[in-house]
């Protein structure tokens, strides 16, 4: 049983989607939200396995909830669910720990298989997101999709598994047993590798070639 927080200031909409998430018996609604502290004040509660997450909500928005949950409760899976296809609001979400990208006109069913997937670790964003992306489209045409032919070794994966998960450097540092400042120079030798820019672009573009 997968145990889901709904977090979204529209009263209608959340109730919509309990009643679609309802309908599959792997998915129990623990709580619902109206505001990012709200959302918080569930999942200090305890028994939380997803949160939808909406981003414009009063109080506190669901970006920096999601910052916050994240921070005290990184096995929680977050999935931002909005009408926003910009990409502050996409980059800021990843930055922060979410697991997923989705724009609330997907159907039930890719919704309820959203929640399965991140549940099993997994990372899910919305296609119009990618296609909106523009430096994600001059990444995937300049640099090879085969991630094999960068040479990256076990350990590179390993950091670039846990930059996805949105893991800082110091956290890294202690499930790697590496310094600090080792860890930041595997990144940046990542980073040249594939020729990117920053760790947003490197988590963008290991969810797209399904590194992780």
């Amino acid at each position: 049983m997968i145990n889901v927080v709904i977090a979204d200031d529209e009263t209608i909409l959340r109730e919509s989607i309990k009643y679609r998430l309802n309908s599959d018996e792997s998915i129990n609604i623990v709580g619902c939200a109206g505001n990012g502290n709200e959302t918080i004040d569930l999942c200090e509660k305890g028994n939380v396995d997803v949160v939808l997450m909406d981003i414009k909500m009063p109080e506190c928005d669901g970006i920096e909830a999601t910052k916050i949950i994240k921070e005290k409760y990184n096995f929680i899976k977050i999935i931002i669910l909005t009408t926003f296809t910009n990409d502050e609001s996409f980059r800021t979400a990843i930055s922060n720990g979410a697991d997923g990208y989705l724009l609330k006109d997907v159907t039930p069913d890719i919704l309820i298989n959203a929640i399965k997937n991140v549940h099993s670790n997994l990372k899910i964003i919305h296609d119009d997101v990618f296609q909106m992306l523009s430096d994600v489209k001059d990444t995937v045409s300049e640099v090879n999709q085969n991630i094999y032919k960068h040479d990256l070794s076990e350990k590179e994966i390993s950091i670039i598994q846990y930059i996805v998960q949105g893991k800082s450097t110091q956290e890294m540092s202690k499930e790697l047993f590496l310094s600090e400042g080792r860890v930041r120079n595997l990144i940046a030798d990542i980073l040249n590798k594939l020729k990117l820019r920053d760790r947003v672009q490197l988590a963008v573009y290991a969810i797209k070639n399904k590194i992780v």
